[in-house]
């Protein structure tokens, strides 16, 4: 029934996160069910990671029990294309030393969405995302890649390159130069806010600014990217063609963003 849901999956996964490449074996099981208008989540995964950082080799393995509440108000408009609604997801998993984990972990995320059009034809997004992984200090250094946090590209922080802020380290390449590299951080703080202006019914305008950072704790440094787009509307959502660049930084270069779906 559409009220309750379960999942089964096995993964098998190569992949990169900042400036890591990682290598990920994974089980895990999650039951969905519907509550009024709450949807609540429990979960259990099974992680084995593996990856190299400057010549070293890590692998960490992770039993992570988790739950999730979230909810979707569409207050006014289509389901693609709602013209006043809220979204929010709060998520935890957890991880034990003594249950199984290589660390002690508590990972805590949290994404909010809110749509509002205070006039016809004037539609205002407003985003915000946050996450914290909660570790010893002994045990930052062993945290998986996948579990870190990571910002930028065009579902984060616009006009930059895709997962390329959080904490960085530097270390001796092959050649014997250094080299930065970005490992991600323990913490994560984005937001958005775009104005969007309806130019008939299939074709809108949009400005945008987001700001943010994927940091260790205490070492937060405001990262803030603007742009405009195009966004064509159909049938699954708007089709978003945006320009962006970092207004932080000295001289950047624009990027494009692509993006297919509905804000919810």
């Amino acid at each position: 029934p559409l009220d309750d849901f379960l999942q089964l999956w096995a993964r098998l996964e190569d992949n990169e996160f900042g400036d890591l490449d990682s290598h990920q074996k994974e089980l895990g099981t999650r039951r969905e069910r519907r509550l009024d208008q709450w949807i609540t989540g429990y979960s259990a995964r099974w992680l084995d990671e593996s990856w190299r950082i400057a010549g070293d080799y890590l692998a960490n393995e992770y039993l992570l029990p988790g739950a999730s509440l979230s909810r979707r108000d569409r207050w006014a408009g289509s389901i693609v294309d709602p013209s006043a609604g809220f979204s929010q997801l709060y998520q935890v998993e957890v991880a034990g030393k003594d249950f199984g984990s290589d660390v002690d972990l508590v990972r805590l995320t949290a994404h909010l969405r809110l749509v509002y059009t205070p006039w016809v034809d004037h539609r205002l997004v407003g985003r915000l995302e946050l996450g914290a992984a909660l570790i010893s200090d002994e045990d930052r250094t062993s945290l998986a890649p996948s579990l870190n946090f990571f910002a930028g590209g065009s579902q984060s922080l616009r006009g930059y390159a895709y997962q390329s802020l959080g904490n960085e380290v530097t270390v001796t390449g092959d050649d014997g130069e250094p080299r930065t590299l970005v490992v991600g951080g323990d913490r994560l703080v984005t937001s958005t806010l775009e104005y969007q202006y309806y130019l008939n019914q299939n074709w809108r305008a949009a400005v945008f600014v987001d700001a943010g950072d994927a940091f260790d704790d205490g070492e937060f440094e405001a990262n803030i990217g603007a742009g405009f787009g195009i966004h064509f509307l159909t049938a699954v959502g708007a089709v978003r063609v945006e320009m962006a660049n970092s207004v932080s930084d000295d001289n950047p270069s624009w990027r494009l963003h692509l993006n297919i779906g509905a804000e919810f």
